[in-house]
Parts: structure tokens; C-alpha cells; sequence
């Protein structure tokens, strides 16, 4: 295995045990998962938008969007309707009890984070935030080149 397949998977074993802090401090309680926070997240932030524009601002595909979205309508924390300025589309956006989950979630994945990011200073969360950026770019841009060969 090559240091680089290494490195992603012990970077993707952090994310992991990070989010399974998550579930298991939320004691039992029902409701949105960690997994589905972003997503209430950036609708708490830009209030009501299409599936297609939560994806985006999440660097998701839109069908990972919808798979979240479709539990958190059937749980009552997000509603549709129909976008008046393209009939055939639809946007969501957060209910009454959207947003106060939206909050829970919120306060729970920030006491998750600090402790994570506990003993780094701000330079190196800077620095991670910038790694994760080219990490993204680089996958994004394999994407949308089509390509499966190697680009470094």
C-alpha cells in the first residue's frame, strides 16, 4: 500500500471515529444523525434552496443531498415546495422544528470539533482547512476531466 493510500485512510478514520463521537453523544435521542448536520446547516444559513444548490455548497452530489433530505422531511425538520420560478423544480428549507434541530445538531457537532481539533493551534487548523481544500479540488477536478490516470 502506498504512503498516500495510507494517509487517506487514516485521514478517513479520524472523520469516522469523529462522527461516531458524534452519534454516541447524543444519547439515544431521536432525530437527525450527524451525517444529515451539514445539510441543515447550510439550509439554517441560506434558508430555502434546491437540492442541486445544497449540494454544491457542500461539494456533494445531489442525489447524496436527496437521501438526507427525504429523512429529514419524513422526521418533520424539512419541507418542500415547489420553486415558483421553475415549475418543475422543487426547494427545501427548514421547518419550525428544522431549526431548532438544526441548533441541537449544531451545538453537539461544535463540542465534537473542539474536542477533535483540541491542541491545535489556529495556523494548523488554517493549514488543514487548506489541505482539505486542494484534497477536494484535486478529486473534483479528476472528475470533471474524466479521468482515471494520475494528475501528479
Amino acid at each position: 500500500m502506498e504512503e498516500e493510500t495510507r494517509l487517506m485512510l487514516r485521514m478517513l478514520s479520524a472523520v469516522r471515529l469523529y462522527f461516531e463521537k458524534a452519534r454516541g453523544e447524543m444519547d439515544g435521542e431521536m432525530g437527525a444523525q450527524p451525517r444529515q448536520a451539514p445539510v441543515l446547516a447550510v439550509l439554517a444559513r441560506g434558508g430555502e434552496m434546491s437540492q442541486a444548490e445544497v449540494a454544491r455548497a457542500l461539494n456533494v452530489t445531489a442525489a447524496t443531498v436527496a437521501v438526507s433530505a427525504a429523512r429529514l422531511e419524513k422526521l418533520g425538520y424539512v419541507a418542500r415546495r415547489v420553486n415558483e420560478d421553475n415549475r418543475r423544480a422543487n426547494v427545501i428549507g427548514l421547518t419550525e422544528a428544522g431549526k431548532a434541530e438544526a441548533r441541537r445538531l449544531g451545538d453537539l457537532m461544535d463540542r465534537v470539533s473542539r474536542e477533535a481539533l483540541c491542541g491545535l493551534t489556529a495556523e494548523e487548523r488554517a493549514r488543514m482547512l487548506r489541505l482539505c481544500d486542494v484534497i477536494t479540488g484535486n478529486l473534483r477536478a479528476g472528475e470533471r476531466a474524466g479521468e482515471e490516470e494520475e494528475t501528479c
